[in-house]
C-alpha cells in the first residue's frame, strides 16, 4: 500500500508532518482497522524535476483482508481533505517485496543531484525523524538487525567493574581502561581474570562487606 500527498509548494517539513499525522488518523479509523490488522511502513521522498515540488509518500506492507482500491482512495481523501492517489496490490513474490522495501529503508531520499539548498531542506525536515515503523500485528516484526557476537574472537580480560575500580592501583587495570578509552590494541598477556576469580571466591560475609563499603579490596593489591 502506498499513500501520497497532493503536490504543493508547502515547505517539506510541513508536508512530512501532515503526511505522518494523516497516516496516524488512517490507522486509527475503525473501518480501516477492520480491513487491516497491522503492518510495516517506510517513508520515501522524491522531487518532481518538472515542477520542483516535493513528493513525500509512505509505503506499507500490510496484513488483513482485501481492501478495495476505490474505498481506500476515498478514505484517504476524507483523511487528508486533498489527496486521493493511493496504490494497493497483493504481494505475489515475498522475496521481491522484501528487496523493494529494503531499498526504501536504506535510501529514503536520493540527494546526489540536488543543489545544496534542497539538501539542507531535506536534512532539517528529516532530522531525528523515524523513517520506518510498525503497528498492530506488524509489531511482531523487528526492524533492528540481530546482534551478532563472535565469542571466539574475544578474550575475557576480567569484569568491567574491576577494571574501573582498580585502574588507579593496578597497572593491568589501568592498561585495559586506557586501551578502551583510546581505542588502541591492548598489549599481550594483560588481564584481570585471576583477580576476578579471587573476588568470586570470597566468603559471602567478606563480599557483603565489600559491597557495603566496609572493606576495600584494593588495599590488598597496593
Amino acid at each position: 500500500m502506498t499513500l501520497t500527498l497532493k503536490h504543493s509548494n508547502a515547505p517539506l517539513l510541513t508536508q512530512i508532518e501532515k503526511l505522518y499525522a494523516d497516516f496516524r488518523k488512517l490507522r486509527k479509523d475503525k473501518q480501516f482497522k477492520k480491513y487491516c490488522t497491522g503492518g510495516v511502513w517506510f517513508f520515501q521522498i522524491k522531487l518532481n524535476k518538472e515542477t520542483g515540488q516535493w513528493h513525500p509518500h509512505i509505503h506499507c506492507v500490510i496484513a488483513g483482508k482485501y481492501i478495495p482500491h476505490g474505498w481506500l482512495s476515498q478514505k484517504w481523501l476524507d483523511v487528508t481533505t486533498s489527496s486521493s492517489v493511493v496504490d494497493i496490490r497483493l504481494v505475489h513474490d515475498p522475496e521481491k517485496m522484501a528487496n523493494e522495501v529494503a531499498r526504501y529503508a536504506a535510501r529514503p531520499a536520493e540527494m546526489k543531484n540536488f543543489p545544496m539548498d534542497l539538501r539542507k531542506e531535506i536534512f532539517y525536515a528529516m532530522h531525528r525523524r523515524r523513517l520506518c515503523g510498525t503497528w498492530g500485528i506488524g509489531k511482531r516484526v523487528s526492524l533492528c538487525p540481530p546482534r551478532t557476537v563472535d565469542k571466539d574472537k574475544f578474550e575475557d580480560l576480567g569484569s568491567w567493574s574491576m577494571v574501573t575500580g582498580l585502574r588507579e592501583d593496578l597497572p593491568e587495570a589501568r592498561a585495559i581502561f586506557e586501551a578502551w578509552r583510546d581505542q588502541v590494541p591492548l598489549g599481550p598477556g594483560i588481564k584481570l581474570r585471576s583477580i576476578d576469580s579471587f573476588i568470586d571466591g570470597l566468603p559471602a560475609k567478606l563480599q557483603s562487606d565489600i559491597d557495603s563499603g566496609k572493606y576495600d579490596p584494593t588495599l590488598d593489591f597496593r
